[in-house]
């Protein structure tokens, strides 16, 4: 019996159901189908066996290893391959992938990004779950998880998590699906990915906005399996907040909450400079579409000037190895 059909899905049926979920919302899409699939996907990840097919982290990679550039890597989805993928991040720290979503998709996700904001700042608090919206219907999660998501934060700062707007998660995975990025984050992590529904968010950065450099990791916490998908939904870096990056690779999270810094996560403006004497800063030139894959140790921040006029799209997907998986994060299987 198809698990669709049954009345109800047992535990050891929960993988197979994100087939059948994808592949019924991919012919009729229906927002019942869309956050039962975000609910299995969530309820799935115990089922993970959470071996790793790579012993050792990072990586060794067959690609020949090559000094720093001082330059982020540039490189289309179809020359982008796991041990190219590793060889950039454990030399340059992150590599570009030009044009990784196409111009229908990019629109999808701007306007589901519309309809998501828009659904949430609708609604009356506090609000009922489910909405039964596609575009905005949180995930339900137990207590513990509840306060470890922290969407009053996230809302703050200009986001929605990914996970409470089920339509915009299907068609972001459908696009990553059909690009070859899933296939190649898997082989990267050496096992199914689990994203965290903590950290992955639909932003819309205003010009105004906070600035620190930080590394991931140092909210993430260590011996962690990670890798960040950022991508750009439009033209960023010149007019919009963009992102400025240190592009090398750092073994270990650097000192933080001093040489000036305004946060106690923050690595202050002094120590990145020092840091940065040999590797300068760079600020990349995102076009709508592009994505810059980076994992949890490099050193970056949101860029952003006076002089900038428009706010920011993009969507954060950060993606970890089920058997290096952060503590008092929220599992989403893809």
């Amino acid at each position: 019996m198809s698990v669709l059909s049954a009345s109800g899905v047992t535990e050891s049926d929960l993988l197979a159901a994100i087939d059948e979920l994808t592949a019924a919302n991919r012919e009729h899409p229906d927002p019942a189908l869309e956050y039962r699939l975000v609910s299995t996907r969530h309820r799935a990840f115990d089922l993970l066996d959470r071996v790793s097919a790579i012993s050792a982290w990072p990586a060794r990679t067959r690609e020949p290893a090559e000094p720093a550039s001082g330059r982020i890597p540039e490189l289309t989805a179809s020359e982008l391959t796991a041990d190219v993928l590793r060889a950039h991040i454990v030399t340059d720290g992150c590599v570009l992938v030009r044009g990784l979503a196409d111009p229908a998709t990019v629109s999808e996700l701007i306007e589901g990004i519309d309809h998501a904001l828009g659904e949430w700042g609708s609604l009356r608090r506090p609000y009922a779950k489910p909405t039964g919206s596609p575009w905005f219907d949180p995930l339900t999660v137990d207590a513990d998880e509840n306060a470890a998501l922290g969407r009053t934060w996230v809302t703050n700062s200009g986001g929605l998590l990914t996970a409470d707007s089920p339509r915009v998660m299907f068609r972001l995975f459908e696009m990553l699906e059909a690009t070859g990025l899933r296939r190649v984050v898997h082989e990267y992590l050496g096992e199914r990915p689990a994203l965290s529904a903590n950290k992955c968010t639909l932003r819309r950065v205003p010009v105004a906005t906070d600035a620190g450099w930080h590394q991931d990791g140092a909210f993430l916490g260590r011996d962690i399996r990670a890798l960040n998908i950022w991508l750009a939904l439009t033209p960023c870096g010149r007019d919009a907040p963009g992102l400025d990056v240190v592009p090398r690779r750092f073994d270990e999270i650097v000192e933080t909450g001093t040489h000036g810094s305004y946060f106690d996560w923050a690595v202050g403006s002094d120590l990145v400079e020092s840091l940065a004497r040999e590797t300068a800063v760079v600020r990349p030139e995102f076009e709508a579409g592009d994505a810059l894959l980076f994992d949890d140790l490099l050193l970056h921040r949101t860029a952003t000037e006076p002089t900038m006029t428009h706010h920011r799209d993009a969507i954060e997907t950060w993606c970890f190895a089920p058997s290096a998986y952060p503590q008092g994060h929220v599992p989403i299987v893809w």
